[in-house]
């Protein structure tokens, strides 16, 4: 039986909640978050049967979410429903409990949206079971969660065999060259990117193999131009899956790029800025700050138009032909020529947003993805989405990875956003680190066959958030996933994949970091942040880490102190935090750049004020006055150093700006 519940208009929380009638409320929100908690219920229930709130809306205006926490108010026990459409009716409104509903919780908190003045109706609060499709729904994610567990403990066993056999493969222009050791007759599999671990026995046979050392060389292009680079080769008993060997990548690329390349980019000192666009009339900053890196954001669904038009010219990738737009490449070209003229490198952070045309979202997004995501994996589970996906990067290497830089220079490519933080920055729906990172793999692995074939130096890097060893539901630790990237490619063949780390402090809002509680000297403190940037240097300098014995290449692409406001004060801290950071950042072996997020205030993010100038009022992220911190980060590096950065000891806490350790 269903269990009413009733709200409690005193508690709201940026709204004005009237009872007009028993049961029936209107509620008006005052603020960006409005929310009102229910009366605590005062017996059990059975929560494995009653496992849905509901209740009726009346929302002329709609809502942008509606969300309903259980327990203490944390994401991990939430439920949320997307777009509340527009009503002039009574509507229903169900949100099924899926994350931690595990006792008959007794409160209840609803927020509705994230809009001031909005006037609505809410009537007939309950808890229920769940209906018919909302039980057909969670039979399916039963069986999807089945599934995505037997297949993390396939990964995990297969990661833990030693196999008798061995097999390496190397690329050049023309043909693939497979050597190894059958330790018995064999047969050898082709398989293509997209096909997953449980199919690998089912891969096509294309040599049968007798028993010892081999040397084989195949065309590296199918008749229909396929590329067989973005293959992977793997050695099993004749007539049988069992493998004899870890199934195995290209990873010798020297030979696929022209004779003609661009040289190795490096920078001339490690002070850069992230998420940098074209703003003509401030894009001297870049020179008058000393900045020697940025990272840029490119999205690739939007690179291809469906037809030929005026704005399109024709890209030819594995014998299909790409309507490419030209405009959605001129602002990068007038960034990346700026950057080449002034020597500055430049980090380009792929990205895939969730939405656009059925299409569209077939072919690029991950067939799982879901709210609360904005951007999705890549759709590496398809031939059709691994070859846009390839095409749309072989677009970007082809114009920015020139030996005459005619376009400018791409150097170092970021894949995808926080993929530690996967659920919001790229989602591929709920999985155990072992399958979702099988899935990043085989995107890091296309961009890297891609870009290798123009440009010998370039390296695709791990974007990852400052959540080291700790981390909350849906999420995954930065540290084991660097573990198991680093056993899941040695195992298939490992390549010069690198880290693009997030090192913000504890509290994004708290620029003094020197405080964090939660950042310590070890190598399993729950974050790494502004205070202990010297546990990820000492990380990558471990034996067991080093890639060719030379430690993986590191930047800082997204980190930065906020400004509590614009006060004086405010911006003061700010700087001091900056300096912080750089005693801190300077020091490490490692380390070959940051980006400091961002060179202008953005007021779309939940108040943070990042940049090194503000924004004119008003407006989203036009250029306004430079900030305390814009001069202090233009003397970081230069004679004027010491002058310009004193001021921060006595705000940090030491006697002299050395003492920073």
């Amino acid at each position: 039986m269903p269990i009413p519940l009733t709200l409690v208009p005193a508690s709201a929380h940026q709204a004005e909640v009237r009872e007009i009638e028993p049961g029936t409320y209107e509620i008006r929100s005052t603020g960006g978050d409005p929310y009102v908690f229910t009366v605590p219920l005062e017996a059990d229930y059975d929560h494995r049967q009653i496992r849905t709130f509901a209740c009726e809306l009346f929302c002329p205006a709609g809502l942008d979410s509606f969300q309903v926490f259980y327990g203490p108010p944390r994401e991990s026990h939430s439920a949320t429903a997307k777009g509340i459409a527009k009503s002039e009716a009574w509507a229903p409104v169900a949100v099924p409990f899926e994350q931690n509903w595990d006792k008959p919780y007794r409160t209840f908190r609803l927020d509705f949206g994230r809009q001031a003045d909005v006037t609505l109706r809410v009537r007939n609060l309950r808890l229920r079971p769940l209906n018919a499709e909302e039980q057909r729904l969670a039979r399916e994610r039963e069986a999807r969660d089945r599934l995505d567990r037997e297949q993390a403990e396939g990964w995990r066993e297969y990661l833990a065999t030693d196999f008798p056999g061995s097999l390496a493969v190397a690329a050049d222009r023309r043909s693939l060259r497979l050597r190894g050791n059958a330790p018995q007759p064999a047969v050898l599999r082709e398989i293509p990117m997209h096909v997953p671990l449980d199919q690998y026995g089912s891969a096509p046979v294309v040599r049968e193999l007798p028993e010892g050392e081999f040397d084989l060389e195949f065309p590296r292009f199918a008749e229909d131009g396929g590329d067989r680079v973005y293959h992977r080769w793997l050695l099993t008993r004749p007539g049988s899956p069992v493998p004899l060997c870890h199934a195995q990548y290209v990873v010798g690329t020297d030979g696929m790029a022209p004779v003609e390349t661009p040289p190795k980019q490096v920078p001339k000192s490690i002070k850069g800025l992230a998420g940098v666009g074209y703003v003509p009339s401030h894009i001297q900053d870049l020179v008058d700050l000393g900045v020697h890196s940025i990272t840029t954001n490119i999205t690739l669904p939007g690179l291809f138009a469906p037809t030929a038009g005026e704005d399109t010219f024709a890209h030819v990738f594995q014998g299909r032909t790409f309507h490419v737009r030209r405009s959605a490449l001129a602002g990068h070209d007038q960034l990346l020529t700026f950057c080449a003229r002034h020597d500055i490198v430049v980090c380009a952070i792929l990205l895939i947003p969730r939405g656009g045309s059925e299409e569209s979202r077939r072919v690029w997004q991950h067939p799982d993805c879901c709210d609360p995501g904005i951007y999705t994996m890549a759709n590496v589970t398809s031939a059709e989405g691994v070859l846009h996906y390839a095409a749309a990067i072989d677009v970007l290497a082809k114009r920015y990875c020139r030996p005459d830089a005619q376009y400018g220079r791409i150097a170092n490519w970021i894949i995808h956003n926080e993929v530690d933080a996967g659920w919001v920055w790229t989602n591929a729906g709920e999985k155990r680190l072992e399958t979702y990172l099988d899935l990043y793999q085989r995107s890091l692995r296309t961009a890297h066959l891609t870009v290798r074939q123009h440009d010998p130096h370039a390296r695709v890097f791990v974007s990852l958030t400052h959540h080291w060893a700790e981390t909350g539901p849906r999420f995954y630790p930065s540290k084991d996933l660097l573990l198991l990237l680093r056993d899941l490619t040695r195992r298939e063949g490992d390549f010069s994949w690198a880290i693009a780390f997030h090192p913000y402090p504890q509290n994004l809002f708290d620029p003094r970091s020197w405080n964090d509680t939660k950042a310590n000297d070890t190598f399993d403190t729950p974050l790494i942040s502004f205070r202990n940037l010297g546990v990820i240097d000492r990380w990558l300098l471990q034996p067991d880490f080093l890639f060719d014995g030379k430690p993986r290449g590191l930047i800082f692409s997204e980190q930065g102190p906020n400004s509590p406001d614009l006060s004086a004060e405010s911006q003061r801290l700010q700087a001091a935090s900056m300096v912080y950071f750089w005693h801190q950042a300077k020091r490490l072996r490692t380390l070959e750049a940051f980006q400091n997020h961002r060179w202008i205030d953005h007021a779309h993010e939940g108040g943070l004020l990042l940049g090194l100038r503000a924004f004119v009022p008003g407006t989203i992220s036009t250029p306004g006055e430079a900030k305390h911190i814009w001069h202090v980060f233009q003397a970081l590096g230069t004679p004027e150093e010491a002058e310009k950065t004193a001021f921060a000891a006595e705000i940090i806490g030491v006697r002299s700006l050395d003492d920073i350790r």
